[in-house]
């Protein structure tokens, strides 16, 4: 925001905090956008800050908005920390909770008279904090449909 009666020019940075140092050739996954603005007198603008994690870790930084040419130490300059999660997709399967031989969960049908059927389910949840889909992968045969 912008009290006064004369346009402003703010600069927006974001810079890293302690181990968070971006690896060369990498980008931190905090972003702002635009990282200069005009803002007019007695008006607001908006920025956006972008999250785009690569790895499964906590990041930190210093987001700083900096007045140009600004006279008081109050008002010229505006700092706080912004920080984020990477995280992934995390799903279980509740059921079947049989598990085969090589630890994969085993659905297990009884013996049934020939043309008859029996329906089973198979429950998968996301214990994460991101959506999830997942996809059932198994051998054709056409004894299931």
């Amino acid at each position: 925001s912008n009290p006064n009666n004369v346009q402003c020019t703010v600069d927006f940075t974001v810079k890293p905090r302690g181990d968070d140092a971006t690896p060369e050739g990498s980008t931190f996954p905090i972003t702002i956008s635009p990282e200069t603005l005009e803002i007019p007198p007695h008006e607001h603008r908006y920025i956006r800050a972008r999250f785009l994690p690569q790895e499964m870790t906590t990041y930190a930084a210093t987001f700083d908005a900096i007045v140009r040419e600004g006279g008081d130490p109050k008002t010229k300059q505006f700092s706080c920390e912004v920080r984020g999660d990477g995280t992934l997709p995390h799903v279980s399967v509740e059921e079947p909770s049989a598990l085969s031989d090589d630890g994969k969960p085993r659905l297990a049908f009884p013996r049934l008279l020939l043309g008859k059927s029996i329906t089973k389910p198979i429950i998968v949840r996301n214990n994460g904090v991101v959506p999830a889909t997942c996809r059932l992968d198994m051998p054709f045969s056409e004894h299931f449909k």
